[in-house]
């Protein structure tokens, strides 16, 4: 699980990240950033490391990108010596995270000098620190000034640099390594100085370097890094297990992979908890993103998801009941920043998000949150104006928008704005639907018969007489906006309208003018004020996670475009010259693209991105949803898609285990699932099964309840010829590209 992209086809490197950590490298596996959450400090602005043969700067030839680590290989002019340079970051699951906790803020460089030749050669290996944060010319995100004038004392002890700063309630950093430094020259900012390093004829000798956070004493460094590195691949191994789903295309099977990782990236844990920042590095917490994120995180991370649930409720809500936009983590007592609105996506998105975890995670009784829900939805009713919800702004951009495009300078989007009524219609039914379930009938019928009224007006006021599509709002003035946008997808999306609107919405949203090749548009060109670059690609460049929500809505309709969307959002983080994309790195989900080239303009790694293509695997792909213990299995594929499978997929303590394999369902881990197919309710076998070959397979070993027989399902994406070894068999298998096989055992 990797790419090898040669350097000078990069524009920048990778940003890795644990609990306490985020750093940013660039395309060379220099640091760029590194960055304490428990304190929102950053740590390191800069550390370039280059090597020398003889005054010979070696050139860096090629980087490889890893779920965990950066390696960028150098060679010298006649390629008989290399050195490689790999920076690493410890990872823990939440689980382990107590006994892990003075560990993880330590990041690692690993050097490895190899000498190919018959002579003794002396590396000199350059650093050059700079403690301060620095602007960096790869990433959006800069660092605040104050951040930038930084002094320190350096005490120097054999194979340790000690930083202590000055007048600053920050905790030191230390460099140790198994190579001394030579050649010091320090100004109380940046820290330059050399390892020189002898390495026999062919020989390979490896340089640690560990940049520590606390003062926590590491012991030996070598047996450390090795013992940590060896359990954070372990931790990784069980999340990329976590929700494993497999199908016949293997653009998505490699991102749903990767989108885990990165979403463990941006995991943090700050002075008020776990959280996680919309725009890292930083301690500022959206709602709006924290509700998306955990609709994916409940599949692979539920107790981070849990956390955020926590975190939400405790934080993010005002009095009244309405959610905020904003807080910042750090604040031991949260302010909460609205933008002066008096109602906001963030409101009706946060009973999704509590919803969809009390239906997937054992850890939270719904009782407990009922009532918070049942505030916010008790607002969101206070906000009702002549039948519709009602947007109340006071000026332009974030102060005049209520929608998730809301960062467009100049620009106001308020009134009766449908992407806003069509969430809060949706959110009303759920908690409708929770007051059922807890037998507060009156409650129940009050929301439901809530949602249906402005269900009622929405398709009475907000359809256009000009598109016949829903109108993107109804401005305070009584105007409306028949504007052809992206924001179509939530009516859809949130089931207000009827059938026949909801045809008419899916089969404009996916002409050529708004679905493209990148993704989804999130203007049409036909509008006048489609730009596919200004306002940070609001107004008609591509956002992914726009084209997810475009390819789950559809799916009733044309349900061979989730599969399209998935891989459209991913196929450019493959491309073997990301430098053609700008700031594209290899693995890692961007923020948003140009509208017509597809070049990445914002973030090299969407914090919110990765756990929504999750959900749209899970929930669009496979179809599964989750309501009351109820499971319902209604799978959106492409017609020639034989088969799909899903292992270890967390419901409620349980881990479903499933595949659909030529119309049929095998499934184990729940008692009952609603399918319109048949249903084999199997059993997992937990077997040894080996697979040797060429390419890459699937295999998922089973007995059919009440059958005895034994059977291993065995699928490819790519093609697969080899043998499974299992039980003491050997299984010969020669599979096509995108077959799957029942193979009795």
């Amino acid at each position: 699980m990797k790419y090898t992209v040669e350097v000078e086809d990069l524009t920048t490197g990778s940003s890795l990240g644990n609990f306490l950590l985020f750093a940013r490298f660039d395309k060379e596996t220099n640091l760029d950033a590194l960055w304490n959450s428990k304190d929102n400090k950053f740590y390191c602005g800069r550390w370039e490391i280059n090597f020398f043969i003889a005054g010979e700067k070696l050139k860096p030839v090629e980087t490889t990108f890893e779920p965990l680590t950066q390696t960028t290989k150098y060679n010298n002019s006649s390629r008989d010596v290399i050195a490689l340079k790999k920076s690493f970051l410890p990872f823990v699951r939440i689980e382990n995270l107590e006994v892990m906790m003075e560990k993880l803020p330590n990041l690692f460089y690993v050097i490895s000098l190899e000498n190919r030749t018959d002579e003794e050669v002396e590396i000199k290996i350059s650093h050059s620190i700079i403690l301060p944060a620095v602007n960096s010319p790869y990433f959006t995100k800069q660092p605040p000034d104050d951040e930038k004038i930084k002094k320190f004392n350096l005490e120097v002890s054999k194979r340790i640099l000690r930083f202590e700063p000055i007048d600053l309630n920050e905790d030191e950093r230390e460099i140790k390594s198994n190579f001394v430094f030579d050649e010091l020259d320090f100004d109380g900012e940046r820290l330059r100085c050399v390892q020189s390093v002898k390495v026999n004829p062919n020989e390979t000798k490896d340089v640690l370097l560990a940049f520590s956070i606390g003062g926590f004493e590491i012991g030996e460094l070598g047996k450390f890094y090795d013992e940590i590195f060896k359990f954070s691949l372990s931790e990784m191994e069980k999340i990329l297990k976590t929700a494993s789903i497999f199908t016949p295309n293997k653009t998505i099977n490699h991102g749903v992979k990767w989108a885990k990782v990165n979403m463990c990236r941006v995991e943090h844990l700050y002075k008020t908890g776990f959280a996680f920042t919309n725009d890292p590095p930083q301690d500022i917490v959206v709602m709006r993103d924290l509700a998306w994120f955990i609709l994916g995180s409940d599949y692979v991370t539920p107790k981070f998801s849990h956390e955020l649930v926590n975190f939400a409720l405790k934080y993010g809500i005002h009095p009244e009941g309405k959610v905020t936009e904003y807080v910042h983590a750090n604040e031991l007592n949260p302010k909460l920043y609205d933008y002066n609105l008096n109602i906001n996506d963030d409101t009706p998105l946060l009973i999704w998000a509590v919803y969809h975890h009390i239906n997937l995670c054992q850890e939270h009784d719904i009782l407990t949150e009922y009532e918070m829900l049942k505030k916010i939805a008790d607002y969101i009713l206070t906000q009702v104006k002549d039948e519709l919800v009602y947007s109340r702004t006071e000026g332009q951009g974030v102060y005049g928008i209520t929608s998730w495009r809301n960062i467009i300078d100049g620009y106001n989007l308020s009134g009766y704005v449908s992407e806003i009524n069509s969430e809060c219609i949706f959110s009303l039914e759920l908690v409708s639907k929770i007051a059922d379930s807890l037998c507060k009938k009156i409650d129940a019928l009050k929301y439901k018969n809530r949602a249906d009224a402005l269900r009622d007006a929405f398709m009475r006021k907000l359809i256009s007489e000009v598109t016949n599509l829903p109108l993107l709002n109804i401005d305070p003035n009584g105007v409306k906006h028949h504007d052809i946008t992206g924001d179509l997808v939530f009516p859809l999306l949130f089931g207000v309208v009827d059938d026949e609107v909801a045809k008419r919405i899916a089969d404009r949203l996916i002409q050529p003018d708004l679905w493209t090749e990148f993704g989804m548009r999130t203007v049409s060109p036909t509008e006048k004020n489609y730009d596919p670059e200004i306002a940070y690609q609001l107004l008609g460049g591509i956002w992914p996670n726009l084209t997810a929500w475009v390819g789950y809505a559809v799916r009733k309709f044309y349900p061979e475009k989730v599969a399209e969307a998935m891989i459209n959002i991913f196929k450019l983080i493959e491309s073997q010259k990301p430098a053609k994309y700008q700031n594209l790195v290899p693995g890692q989900f961007p923020e948003r693209l140009h509208g017509v080239d597809g070049s990445s303009k914002g973030m090299t790694l969407s914090p919110w991105m990765p756990p929504t293509f999750i959900w749209l695997a899970v929930e669009g792909l496979l179809g599964f949803s989750f309501e009351f213990d109820k499971v319902k299995f209604e799978p959106s594929l492409p017609p020639n898609w034989k088969w799909i499978a899903i292992e270890n997929l967390n419901f409620k303590g349980r881990l479903i285990d499933a595949f659909m394999f030529e119309g049929k369902l095998y499934i184990s881990g729940v008692d009952d699932v609603l399918y319109e197919g048949e249903v084999i309710k199997v059993e997992k076998l937990h077997l040894n099964a080996q697979i040797v070959g060429n390419g890459n397979a699937f295999v998922f070993a089973f007995e059919i309840l009440n059958n005895g027989s034994k059977y291993v399902f065995i699928a490819t994406d790519e093609g697969f010829i080899g043998e499974i070894l299992i039980e003491d068999r050997k299984i010969e298998v020669d599979l096509k590209k995108e077959e799957g096989k029942i193979l009795k055992i």
